[in-house]
């Protein structure tokens, strides 16, 4: 399940990254730079965690599986918020009625 997560987490990098590269407003944001490097340090943690369980899965979980594991989820969280602040108070991504996207 957590191979599958990172398996994931590197198609959504994928496009994150074009996103960011391609939409000017993403990278004159704080919240941006913020939402990128947290989700990068979350995939990193999530590939490492894989990497240490591959042996030894049930070995592996405690304690530095378990702490891993909380690690990434505040990660998550935290980029969460800040992909939240992009879209709803900057309007990043967003394309109103009448409305073209920016390049």
């Amino acid at each position: 399940l957590l191979g599958l997560g990172v398996l994931s987490a590197i198609a959504a990098a994928i496009t994150g990254m074009a996103d960011f590269i391609n939409i000017p407003r993403a990278r004159q944001r704080t919240a941006g730079w913020a939402h990128m490097a947290l989700h990068v340090g979350a995939l990193v943690l999530s590939i490492i965690n894989v990497i240490l369980r591959w042996g030894d899965p049930a070995g592996a979980i405690l304690p530095v599986g378990l702490v891993l594991s909380l690690v990434v989820s505040g990660l998550l969280l935290a980029s969460g918020w800040f992909g939240g602040e992009l879209m709803f108070r900057h309007k990043v991504g967003i394309v109103g009625p009448g409305e073209t996207m920016e390049r």
